[in-house]
């Protein structure tokens, strides 16, 4: 039996509402008591969601990628038409007055070589196309010390390693020891002096 079109409207809705929420940072019981759903059909939804804003992102992606190369070639289109241009020969016109009471109009061309500064945006056009679709290589880049030199590593003192590896052991027992184990207990880390914990008894019966 198919589904109606009523009920993937209402799906359609519930997911939405599902999305919002966790965007919003409610947990899955909160979003089931919410929408009145369980919360495995609140998993299903959200992976169902992941998928489309995936899906979404990567559309959207494209397509701002498409209208940035879009811009790129009007841009460039226009510096070729600009060097076109300033490559035609240069015309300048001048009018003399005769003695006859007249004027006299002349005109005089200069061939030009182009400026190179079209160009220029040509060329810079065309490395803002590589990079937008991944042709350059990638960069190398070298980490180095003053000057270009080597750089000046610290050694520290046994005082400071000792006091590093002080604080490191009073933070870890502390975390091992509150992390839980799935029924709400501590892990217990060992013994003030070092040793092992001695291992717990059975569990009482619930």
């Amino acid at each position: 039996m198919g589904v109606s079109r009523f009920d993937k409207v209402k799906l359609i809705e519930r997911r939405q509402t599902v999305g919002r929420l966790y965007a919003q940072g409610q947990t899955l019981r909160e979003i089931g008591k919410a929408v009145g759903r369980h919360e495995a059909t609140i998993c299903r939804d959200l992976e169902k969601i992941r998928c489309q804003w995936l899906e979404s992102s990567i559309r959207d992606f494209d397509q701002a990628k498409a209208d940035e190369l879009a811009k790129i070639d009007n841009l460039e289109r226009e510096h070729w038409e600009a060097w076109a241009r300033s490559r035609k020969d240069k015309q300048s016109r001048t009018v003399e007055d005769s003695d006859k009471g007249g004027s006299k109009r002349s005109v005089r061309e200069e061939g030009q070589t182009g400026d190179p500064r079209f160009l220029d945006g040509v060329l810079k056009c065309i490395e803002r196309r590589c990079k937008l679709l991944g042709i350059d290589a990638p960069e190398r880049k070298e980490c180095s010390g003053p000057d270009g030199g080597p750089i000046q590593l610290t050694a520290l003192s046994d005082e400071q390693l000792e006091a590093i590896a002080r604080r490191k052991l009073d933070v870890e027992p502390k975390r091992l020891t509150h992390e839980g184990d799935g029924n709400g207990r501590g892990i217990p880390f060992g013994g003030g002096d070092g040793t092992a914990a001695p291992p717990e008894g059975p569990d009482e019966p619930a």
